[in-house]
């Protein structure tokens, strides 16, 4: 087993043991990222710029929601209060919206919900890695058959 980033479809590095799985933090592929991606292309085009066909990886999506949720928690302050950090940091753990990587919200101790990681099994070296499905620290088995796994 392993989890981290995901490597790709280069298998090549791994021992020859049948049977890897893994999770990697869940990629999104909804209509909020491809939206993004596209306006993201055509102000690439407009700078005339090299245009990404896909982001780099999942940490793009995680940081463009985290500027995101940071410009909403300051722009719905007063401008008075908009230096305030207690205040930012209280309106922060308020936002709620749907990012590029998922859905964006936050417990009352200000960690964030809806972290999702995607499982994946490789059943021999040099075949495809396989989505299993994902699952969340709060309900392990959502949306994984363990059946398929093995």
């Amino acid at each position: 087993t392993w989890s981290g980033q995901f490597s790709g479809s280069d298998t090549e590095w791994m021992p020859v043991i049948p049977g890897y799985i893994g999770i990697v933090p869940y990629q999104n592929n909804g209509s909020h990222l491809h939206d993004f991606l596209n306006q993201l292309q055509n102000h690439q085009k407009a700078m005339k710029t090299i245009v990404m066909e896909e982001l780099p990886n999942y940490t793009a999506e995680t940081v463009v929601d985290s500027i995101v949720a940071l410009t909403m928690a300051i722009s719905s302050l007063n401008t008075d209060k908009q230096t305030d950090e207690k205040i930012i940091i209280a309106n922060l753990g308020q936002t709620i919206f749907t990012g590029v990587s998922r859905p964006i919200s936050f417990t009352p101790e200000r960690d964030c919900t809806n972290i999702w990681y995607s499982v994946l099994n490789l059943h021999t070296r040099g075949k495809k890695w396989e989505n299993m499905g994902f699952i969340t620290p709060w309900a392990i088995r959502e949306g994984v058959n363990t059946l398929d796994i093995c």
